[in-house]
């Protein structure tokens, strides 16, 4: 039963001796975290995790995902030193790049739960990195977004206030992805992150207001009501 809910190209890799190797390999690495107690443990296991999954570049699906990204989520928790957060950053650029686009696009659910919390709260050094991560690998999954937009959103608008650090780059960003998405749909999930969470209040609804044309009319642009 459990096979019948894992992708049919993964099912057929189940035969390669080589897969079968990945997978105990990861196993095996990520059982380490149960017995970490100590940031710099934390370390030294993301290092293993990446240097697990780089030992098998011609695999583009990544055994045990799930486990996988709930351990990486732990990693990015914010009492946690930002060395320890940039060594999680590279184990995830590592996975994105190694598995594409088409298969982001379906595990970016399981990703994203680690990954959109950090910004608001995440040290100096640690934002240009995430930032490039959003920049090169989520803002092209484009609609695969959907289910996630407003979680992405809860984790970018906290952090957009009026002169904090890369604020211009973060709004950038957001004006690139409402290129990409439905604008009804982009909005109604801004609206919803409003709704939701008091600290994206404030930037979310200056986002909107700068956003308005007063040169239209409003019946132009009711996206903005989403």
């Amino acid at each position: 039963k459990k096979m019948s809910l894992m992708p049919s190209d993964e099912i057929a890799l189940l035969n390669d001796g080589r897969y079968k190797n990945f997978i105990g390999t990861l196993e095996k690495v990520l059982k380490q975290f149960e017995y970490s107690s100590e940031w710099a443990d934390l370390i030294t296991n993301l290092v293993k995790v990446k240097k697990a999954i780089e030992s098998y570049p011609k695999f583009q699906s990544i055994p045990k995902r799930i486990t996988l990204s709930k351990r990486l989520a732990q990693c990015l928790h914010p009492a946690l030193p930002s060395g320890v957060h940039l060594k999680t950053l590279e184990v995830y650029e590592t996975i994105f790049r190694m598995i594409g686009k088409r298969n982001l696009q379906r595990d970016i659910i399981l990703y994203s739960c680690g990954l959109f919390p950090l910004l608001p709260a995440a040290a100096l050094p640690v934002k240009p990195v995430l930032l490039n991560l959003y920049e090169t690998y989520i803002l092209p999954l484009d609609e695969a977004l959907n289910p996630i937009l407003t979680g992405f959103f809860l984790g970018l608008f906290p952090a957009l206030e009026e002169g904090a650090d890369y604020h211009d780059r973060i709004y950038a960003l957001l004006d690139n992805l409402s290129n990409r998405i439905d604008k009804f749909y982009y909005y109604t999930c801004i609206w919803s992150a409003i709704h939701l969470v008091a600290s994206a209040r404030h930037s979310a609804l200056t986002f909107i207001l700068n956003h308005f044309d007063k040169r239209k009319s409003m019946e132009d642009q009711l996206y903005l009501m989403g």
